[in-house]
């Protein structure tokens, strides 16, 4: 068999044992050819010298080869630790990044979440400023419905109970007031004798006023009032004097209905001169029309025609109030019971 062996790589050589004879039998050889050759020469300590040297070369080549040898085992056992250290650190090198990345995404995501809880916390605090304000909005458009529907419902019912401009004057003997003068020349005169201090006589105008007012309005009749005073004789005042002065100095405006009826409605207080005043500033008796009032009221210009006045109701047979006529015949008032029944009764009377 052949001594050759394959080794990686394609290469073929012997093994370190075969060389190291081969080497050995060269040597043995090249000796003995020198001993043969010294003798042939006679110089056999030479030959053992060139022998002692051979020998010597050999071992230094051997010990070179087998120091070259160790030092290229000790530099891949170097190598070979070199590289497993260099393995072991890049590993750790490795380990030591994925440690500082899912650290580093566990500080992202805890920042995350923090920022989505905060930008949270702020939208629902946005909301809820929103809400509040739309809250506040709501409950101040609500005060400022609710104020104005006040305002509007009270003037609403004002202008509701509001007696409308009615232009009066005194009649043709200058006895009465005439409602919507010269309106219906040829309807029957109905006349209403009252005294503001009468309380029958507030009753009765409170329940059938108004409807007197239509009637004149509609021209179906022609409406008169006719004051008297005859309870102040009763009463040792001048209550019903000066109230009804008052009344005749507004006559000049088309506010005397209004101011007729506030005289009714504070029946029993007596009426000082200043609360006059102020009861003709209610029935929107104002500006010039106050002025002249006030000028009329303080110089007495009526008093004189309140007394003549009374004293035309008792010559026409009026002994007392509420009473009424219709073209000069009174009216039994006992028979109005409702203010559907005036228009009835005061037709039968002016036909009969």
């Amino acid at each position: 068999m052949s001594d050759r062996s394959s080794v990686p790589g394609g290469r073929s050589g012997k093994s370190n044992g075969s060389r190291r004879s081969d080497r050995t039998s060269a040597t043995e050889r090249s000796r003995k050819a020198r001993e043969a050759s010294a003798k042939d020469a006679g110089d056999v300590d030479d030959v053992d010298e060139a022998t002692d040297a051979d020998t010597a070369t050999e071992s230094k080549s051997t010990t070179r080869k087998t120091g070259t040898a160790g030092k290229a085992s000790a530099a891949k056992a170097s190598s070979s630790r070199t590289g497993a250290t260099s393995a072991a650190g890049r590993t750790s090198t490795s380990a030591k990044s994925k440690s500082a990345r899912a650290e580093e995404a566990k500080r992202k995501e805890q920042s995350d979440r923090r920022a989505a809880l905060a930008e949270r916390r702020l939208k629902e605090a946005r909301k809820a400023r929103t809400k509040k304000m739309v809250l506040w909005f709501l409950a101040i458009l609500a005060a400022v419905a609710l104020i104005a529907g006040a305002v509007f419902g009270y003037q609403w019912l004002q202008n509701r109970n509001r007696v409308p401009d009615i232009p009066v004057q005194l009649n043709a003997d200058e006895s009465a007031v005439a409602f919507y003068p010269g309106q219906a020349p040829d309807a029957p005169v109905v006349t209403l004798y009252y005294d503001y201090q009468c309380p029958y006589c507030r009753t009765f105008e409170d329940a059938n006023g108004e409807t007197l007012v239509q009637l004149a309005t509609e021209g179906k009749i022609q409406l008169e009032y006719h004051p008297m005073i005859f309870l102040d004789q009763g009463s040792g005042s001048d209550n019903s004097l000066r109230a009804t002065s008052a009344a005749m100095c507004t006559i000049t405006t088309p506010r005397f209905s209004a101011f007729h009826d506030k005289l009714f409605d504070t029946q029993g207080s007596q009426w000082p001169d200043e609360m006059l005043f102020d009861l003709a500033e209610e029935a929107d008796i104002t500006g010039d029309d106050l002025d002249r009032m006030r000028e009329c009221y303080d110089n007495r210009q009526m008093e004189s025609w309140v007394q003549n006045a009374n004293q035309t109701a008792f010559d026409a047979g009026i002994t007392g109030t509420p009473a009424m006529t219709v073209n000069g015949q009174e009216v039994n008032l006992g028979m109005v019971t409702s203010p559907e029944d005036l228009e009835p009764l005061i037709m039968q009377t002016a036909g009969a």
